[in-house]
């Protein structure tokens, strides 16, 4: 029978065994907490994006019924916005691929994916082109019609 300290060494492997799993736990703790925050981050992004959208849309029901001239500066400040709006998004995109790859669930991760498809998508298409293919269709047409229409023709001449 040996004493305190000879048996001592396996209740010392288990100290070392039980602090390790606390210090993962620790870090996969604090790696859980800052994809919340990416979480919390994405939802502020998409309601901004959201607000955007719904100026964005406005203001063309506005000129497309007349009931507002189609003026540069209006379109220019909407540029502005989505121009302002997608600057962070690539780092964003690049931290929610890696929660992704390490088996975390983003939640809004695919909306907001969307969302930076779609402001790229309006911001491909220079603001001479958009507003003069508005100003040379018919009236009532609405400008995500034009939009849509002048992305076509960019992409079928690629």
């Amino acid at each position: 029978m040996g004493g305190l300290v000879q048996n001592g060494r396996v209740i010392d492997g288990q100290l070392g065994l039980y602090e390790a799993q606390a210090e993962a736990c620790k870090a996969d703790h604090d790696r859980a907490i800052s994809c919340l925050d990416l979480e919390a981050l994405l939802g502020f992004g998409l309601h901004i994006y959201r607000s955007i959208r719904k100026a964005d849309d406005l203001w063309s029901e506005a000129v497309r019924t007349q009931a507002m001239p189609l003026r540069r500066e209006d379109a220019e400040q909407l540029a502005h916005w989505y121009s302002w709006w997608i600057k962070p998004c690539d780092a964003l995109l690049t931290e929610i691929k890696e929660f992704e790859t390490e088996g975390y669930e983003v939640k809004e991760a695919a909306e907001f994916c969307d969302a930076c498809l779609h402001v790229r998508s309006v911001l491909s298409i220079p603001l001479d082109r958009i507003l003069g293919a508005a100003n040379d269709t018919s009236a009532g047409k609405p400008m995500s019609e034009v939009r849509d229409a002048l992305r076509r023709r960019l992409e079928a001449t690629r």
